[in-house]
């Protein structure tokens, strides 16, 4: 599961969400407040993931934090 932190300072901030392994993109969602993404992602043969986040959107001054739960490797 992937959402914006209930903490965020902006509640409008529109975030993008990348996952990449060995350099090629795995998946990516787009996350806006008050909402929530299951994202499904194998990981299969990948030695390098990367997991990383840009505000695409956001009121100038505040600022938005990703949070990621339920995660599983298997």
């Amino acid at each position: 599961m992937v959402g914006q932190d209930d903490g965020s300072e902006s509640r409008e901030a529109v975030l993008r969400l990348v996952v990449r392994g060995d350099g090629r993109t795995l998946a990516s969602r787009t996350v806006r407040y008050g909402q929530t993404s299951s994202l499904g992602v194998s990981v299969a043969g990948v030695q390098r993931l990367t997991v990383s986040f840009t505000e695409v959107e956001c009121a100038p001054g505040e600022g938005a934090a990703l949070v990621l739960g339920s995660g599983k490797v298997g």
